[in-house]
């Protein structure tokens, strides 16, 4: 679990972000006490999130639950290519099995081939740029990433030069040619432009 849906969930309950797990129980009781013994929604998701739990949940617990792990899918896209492939395989595993959210789960499935990646800067700065406008649009949501990939590919020279980049990185970065494998097809063979 990452910071930000961690701090939401201890401010839901009154406690600090590090609290333990007898700390968040306590809060949660005193909650409960002061709502009549009727659990709160968003004190039953934040304690099923800060102690691991698995309490049921009302629609509007759901949905407070929902938004705890959407923040914590923005927290790991904001800086997925930024960690390692192990790192990164970690994180997404946490939020992986906790996940009840569907939106937040097409994403996590939509995520999982760029797990293994390794990000490797190349001395060739154009051929760089590729991979890095692959691997950030590998991120968007499909329609945005067919919009952003057709952009690109507009600003582009086609020819010998960028077909050769293409076929390099098909060749030698086949985890990073695997994000994208249309654009890369479409430059190395114009034809397929669409």
């Amino acid at each position: 679990m990452s910071d930000p849906s961690r701090k939401q969930a201890a401010a839901a309950l009154d406690v600090p972000a590090d609290a333990d797990e007898a700390a968040v129980r306590a809060a949660f009781f005193k909650k409960l006490a002061a709502n009549n013994f009727v659990p709160p929604e968003s004190g039953t998701a934040a304690l099923n999130l800060l102690n691991h739990g698995k309490l049921p949940l009302s629609i509007e617990g759901q949905l407070e639950a929902g938004r705890y792990e959407k923040a914590d899918l923005e927290a790991l896209m904001e800086k997925f290519w930024q960690f390692g492939p192990a790192h990164r395989a970690k994180l997404w595993g946490v939020l992986d099995r906790r996940c009840s959210d569907p939106a937040v789960r097409e994403t996590l499935t939509r995520l999982k081939p760029g797990l293994d990646v390794t990000v490797v800067r190349r001395e060739d700065w154009e051929l760089d740029k590729m991979a890095q406008f692959i691997r950030e649009s590998f991120l968007l949501p499909p329609r945005e990433r067919s919009v952003k990939r057709m952009e690109w590919l507009a600003e582009q020279t086609f020819g010998p030069t960028l077909a050769a980049r293409a076929k390099w990185l098909r060749d030698n970065d086949p985890a990073t040619t695997a994000l994208d494998p249309h654009l890369c097809k479409t430059c190395y063979c114009p034809k397929r432009r669409r």
